[in-house]
């Protein structure tokens, strides 16, 4: 069944190239399919995986770059993901150990272990996609306070949608101003409470 919301708001005059994207996502953990024998590489049985259920995407559409936060299903949102970045030239990112990319692709296992060979049999999206990690090009900007990254997950399943969207939107604008420090509608998206509300 189809399960997707979105919120989408354009970013106005930017210095950003069209064909350059910029992602983030946000997850929960979830149990590994009945009879999955991958382990660990302590030898316990691989139990939980990270599972997608927002994607903040900032990307071009018909020569306007626009930032879109949708969530929903893990089928149809990967499904939807891979739709907008179609033509995409680069996807960037910034997470350690790839984490963004590597959960996207099914891959990820955790934090301190190897990454899959293949993906595992769950949802994922093409291996080819052109993600970059530019995690050390980042920086950090004032940003109003909101829920800290840990805590998403909880936030998600207690119904705290607005608190979990405003996360996602900021992080998503906070990689952009890397690139392009005079984005107003990116500062603004830091500085205002509920951006997706105003």
């Amino acid at each position: 069944m189809l399960i997707l919301e979105s919120w989408e708001f354009p970013l106005g005059k930017t210095t950003i190239k069209e064909g350059t994207c910029f992602v983030d996502i946000e997850t929960k953990k979830v149990p590994t399919p009945k009879g999955f024998k991958e382990k660990l590489s302590t030898g316990y049985p691989m139990r939980n995986r990270w599972a997608t259920f927002m994607i903040g995407l900032a990307h071009w559409v018909e020569g306007e770059f626009i930032l879109d936060i949708f969530y929903g299903d893990e089928v149809s949102l990967l499904g939807e993901f891979e739709m907008k970045v179609e033509k995409a030239k680069k996807i960037i990112y910034g997470a350690t150990r790839s984490f963004d990319e590597m959960v996207l692709k099914g891959r990820f296992i955790n934090a301190r272990d190897r990454f899959l060979d293949k993906p595992g049999p769950w949802p994922h999206v093409s291996q080819k996609l052109p993600f970059v990690n530019e995690r050390k090009a980042l920086k950090k900007f004032n940003r109003l306070p909101d829920v800290a990254s840990k805590f998403v997950p909880e936030f998600w399943e207690a119904g705290k949608t607005d608190e979990v969207i405003s996360h996602c939107a900021r992080d998503v604008a906070e990689m952009i101003l890397s690139y392009d420090n005079g984005n107003k509608v990116c500062k603004a998206i830091l500085k205002t409470e509920n951006p997706h509300l105003t």
